[in-house]
């Protein structure tokens, strides 16, 4: 177990590594500035951070400084391993501040690059959101190292890090049966790991987790059959036809709902062995035959 500012010196030399390396922006932020900010410029963005007065700056600061997933995997076994508590947060944001990083900024899609210096915002934004003090009950470590391979659990780790979870003892039995049957092999299980997460997470916490599960595959079930009324709609007439006339536009759309009804069946079945028809007769069978092998891998 590393001493506490030992621990603090290396997290913050590794982030030091990170920034000066350079950040790229992922598309799913670029997308969100672009909404929130009306499609910036590069101008448009170095001035909104160079402008203390301006109240878009720390939104925009917290976007730009928000660790990926790749970041919290490379620094997972450091924080693992290490014993810190929030009060080590100052620590490691001051040794990082002590000679800011100048920082490359690299927007997707060709939109250009900029560079920063590190904001005591963003150093702040950064560290926060690493959860360093955040430790991961020793049941639930244990079912990791059974039965996730190695290659994955840094990247469950992770996920299980993030989570607004308080990991009781029902929810770490829940979990450790939904971490012995997902295949992280494929990418979508770590997304139906995070959803298993938001359930867990509910506040007051769901009494019966099944049916906490069936709840929402109930309402999401509703969704997808009004997305398909929906754009049986629009094939017939348009959005904005369809408003003078009073209809509803729903903002769910049918692809989405089924991914979450997918997750709610990984889950549940990984879980409890078994799910719940919340669709009529023929949408039923159309989903089924699209999620056959994912029966089958744990009914046969």
């Amino acid at each position: 177990m590393k001493t506490s500012a030992h621990a603090c010196r290396h997290l913050a030399d590794a982030l030091r590594r990170y920034l000066v390396s350079g950040l790229t922006v992922d598309p799913a932020t670029m997308h969100y500035i672009d909404s929130t900010f009306s499609h910036p410029t590069i101008s448009d963005i170095t001035s909104i951070l160079a402008d203390e007065g301006n109240c878009e700056r720390d939104p925009l600061l917290e976007l730009l400084f928000s660790p990926d997933r790749d970041l919290q995997v490379r620094l997972e076994k450091l924080l693992s391993s290490a014993a810190l508590s929030r009060q080590d947060r100052p620590a490691v944001i001051g040794r990082l501040m002590r000679s800011p990083p100048l920082v490359e900024i690299r927007l997707p899609g060709n939109r250009g690059t900029f560079k920063l210096l590190l904001p005591p915002a963003g150093a702040d934004r950064l560290v926060s959101l690493l959860h360093i003090d955040r430790q991961l009950p020793v049941a639930l470590q244990q079912s990791i190292d059974a039965s996730v391979a190695k290659s994955h659990s840094m990247a469950v780790r992770v996920v299980l890090r993030n989570s607004r979870c308080r990991f009781s003892e029902r929810d770490v039995k829940f979990l450790g049966r939904v971490l012995a049957r997902l295949d992280f092999n494929r990418p979508a299980d770590i997304d139906s790991l995070e959803y298993a997460l938001s359930v867990l997470a509910e506040r007051p916490p769901p009494a019966d987790v099944y049916r906490a599960l069936m709840t929402r595959k109930r309402i999401y079930g509703r969704q997808l059959q009004a997305a398909l009324k929906q754009a049986e709609q629009l094939r017939k007439s348009n959005p904005e036809i369809m408003m003078l006339q009073g209809r509803r536009i729903v903002g769910m759309d049918a692809a989405e709902a089924r991914r979450l009804i997918g997750m709610i069946d990984r889950v549940s079945l990984a879980a409890f062995n078994r799910t719940e028809n919340v669709l009529p007769p023929a949408l039923e069978a159309e989903y089924e035959l699209n999620h056959l092998a994912d029966r089958q891998e744990w009914t046969d």
